[in-house]
């Protein structure tokens, strides 16, 4: 076995795809070394699903040949980086990933990101070079792509928390029940709302039961939650609930949202979210959300935009 090695004093994601890109080509029984100071997550994930090996000072490494198989992970950072970067799943930030995953094959203006996220150019400047830096987006023809979507909604299914706060109540209503009557008081005082976890999961993708309703609200400040807990009789509680209320911070949880069943239903993008993480059934939910709602929508953004391409070639 022949070792390749490539030593680089400081690797990024985008940086390794450009290392690995160039040395796709090797025999047998070479074996390509990444060796770096430090190698982050996101890297050693890279190299992996290349079949690359890498190696840093603190001891991590991943070496499979002819014969071999050495992986070492979890060891100290001997060299963090410090540099300050953006966050690109903060909530405001994250309005921006949303847009790219809504329609992953649309290439996007920065001012174009800006304008429908309701966010700074300068937020999104720098959203777009950490994204752009992960190998999680990319640059062509001055408009940003989400490099591969799955990867993206991985990472961002990684580093999530619900922008939301969660109240446990107890109400005598079914399910159902209890959800058109919040529907009901949400239109007469005109209130938002959305199922979203188990809730917005049968609408879209019947196969978990649920006994345990979960709702985003967003009621006026001047009302406040009390009045519709009273008008559904909810209690709170510590302990056996059967209702959430989930009390947004930020308004783009009901970004994509649709009418199903005659309720108000989370986008599949934030279902696949608020499910992802959950013990039990949620990453399985999650996973059929993703199979059934989400990748035909992407496989049909990906047609139109090929479509508008050859468009604009002909027209040219």
């Amino acid at each position: 076995m022949r070792l390749l090695v490539e030593a680089r004093t400081r690797v990024t994601p985008q940086m390794a795809l450009g290392i690995l890109e160039g040395a796709a080509s090797r025999r047998a029984n070479e074996v390509l070394l990444l060796c770096s100071p430090s190698i982050s997550d996101r890297v050693a994930e890279i190299c992996r699903l290349k079949g690359v090996g890498y190696l840093d000072e603190g001891g991590n490494c991943h070496m499979e040949g002819p014969g071999l198989f050495i992986h070492v992970e979890g060891k100290g950072n001997l060299h963090p980086d410090t540099r300050p970067a953006g966050d690109p799943f903060a909530t405001k930030s994250s309005r921006i990933v949303r847009l790219l995953l809504s329609e992953p094959h649309r290439g996007w203006q920065v001012q174009e990101l800006a304008r429908q996220a309701d966010v700074s150019l300068g937020l999104v400047a720098r959203v777009k070079q950490t994204l752009v830096e992960q190998a999680l987006a990319e640059v062509r023809d001055r408009r940003v792509y989400a490099r591969d979507p799955e990867d993206l909604l991985a990472a961002w299914s990684r580093a999530y928390q619900a922008p939301a706060e969660r109240l446990s109540y107890y109400v005598m209503d079914k399910p159902a029940d209890v959800e058109r009557r919040i529907r009901d008081w949400c239109a007469s005082h005109n209130a938002r709302y959305a199922l979203t976890h188990f809730s917005g999961a049968w609408r879209v993708a019947p196969m978990v039961r649920y006994n345990h309703a979960t709702l985003y609200v967003d009621v006026p400040p001047r009302d406040g939650l009390q009045p519709l807990v009273e008008d559904i009789g909810a209690k709170l509680v510590e302990t056996g609930s059967n209702l959430s209320l989930w009390i947004p911070h930020d308004e783009f949880v009901f970004h994509g949202a649709r009418v199903i069943e005659g309720l108000q239903v989370a986008s599949p993008l934030q279902l696949y979210l608020d499910l992802a993480n959950t013990p039990g059934r949620g990453a399985e939910a999650s996973q059929e959300i993703l199979e059934r709602e989400i990748r035909p929508t992407w496989q049909l953004t990906k047609h139109t935009a090929t479509t508008r391409r050859l468009r604009h070639a002909d027209l040219s």
